[in-house]
């Protein structure tokens, strides 16, 4: 896994309590971050600014004059970090930015969603070559360990297992292999359970009971 260090960006708008806002809105113009970290005179980080609350600020006023209610999220840098936790700390936080501060609370850099979601579409996941597809089973019910299991006792590799969505006590998995024994494997996947939900050209199952069913209406109606 790559560390969270590849990911931390050190070159990142920051308000001091005397920056002004037509100053800060001009490093804006250059970025979309939802908040910008702010620190005292000595450096020290004190809390995160929605910018929303810089753009509807009188230019000419200082960040201490309308910092009303600073958001107070961060990261430690000793703290064990997993990067695509991430995601879930931008989602609890409602941010596209979170410092990371050292033991003294001094910033050593933030971490951007952008930046995290365009590095992430360059993993393996992504790019290496293979077949994806979509399942569905009951939330209570699904297993990677048992999606895994099926796709590798049919002599394929699992490139990648990605929980989509839980809606209506339904969960839905994207599902990616190297391509081998693909009907197979979409068939045993039936087997135990799990609903095909994506089309592929290897899954000729649908299209089989199609035909069938043509064939038999064809020889009703004779």
């Amino acid at each position: 896994m790559l560390s969270p260090d590849f990911f931390l960006l050190t070159d990142y708008p920051v308000c001091k309590l005397n920056t002004l806002v037509k100053d800060i809105l001009l490093l804006l113009e250059k970025s979309n971050y939802s908040h910008i970290p702010v620190v005292n005179m000595d450096e020290i980080w004190i809390g995160n600014i929605n910018t929303e609350d810089i753009y509807t600020a009188d230019e000419e006023s200082s960040i201490q004059d309308v910092m009303y209610d600073l958001d107070k999220f961060y990261l430690l840098e000793s703290s064990n970090l997993n990067p695509f936790d991430f995601f879930d700390l931008f989602s609890q936080c409602d941010t596209n930015m979170i410092p990371l501060l050292d033991e003294e609370g001094r910033i050593k850099g933030v971490y951007n969603r952008e930046y995290l979601l365009n590095e992430w579409s360059k993993t393996l996941f992504f790019e290496e070559r293979g077949t994806t597809f979509v399942i569905e089973k009951g939330y209570e019910d699904y297993s990677f360990s048992e999606i895994s299991q099926i796709i590798e006792s049919n002599n394929a590799k699992v490139i990648g297992l990605m929980l989509l969505s839980n809606n209506n006590y339904r969960a839905q998995m994207l599902v990616k292999t190297n391509s081998v024994n693909t009907k197979t494997i979409l068939d045993d996947l039936r087997r135990y359970g799990y609903d095909i939900v994506s089309s592929l050209s290897e899954d000729t199952h649908i299209n089989d009971l199609k035909e069938r069913t043509e064939y038999l209406n064809k020889y009703l109606n004779i």
